[in-house]
């Protein structure tokens, strides 16, 4: 048997923040206007940088398109 404890990884949040937004809607006002109903497609990446000193970022991406009859009604991103 081996006497070695089992390592147990840790981690803190240090920062929570907002690195990019974006919000686009490219056929208002004039799509809202009309009885619509939205095909609405929801994205969720991450990527991981290793900042230095053992710390890392971790950001989350999301993004909401949402479309009435193939055209835009509005694209959000925030990173």
């Amino acid at each position: 048997m081996s006497e070695n404890p089992e390592v147990q990884r840790q981690f803190a949040v240090q920062r929570i923040y907002v690195k990019d937004i974006s919000f686009e809607s490219p056929n208002s006002p004039n799509i809202f206007k009309e009885n619509w109903t939205p095909q609405i497609n929801v994205g969720l990446g991450t990527e991981v940088s290793d900042i230095g000193n053992g710390a890392k970022e971790l950001a989350l991406k999301v993004t909401v398109d949402a479309k009435h009859e193939g055209k835009s009604v509005f694209l959000v991103e925030v990173v």
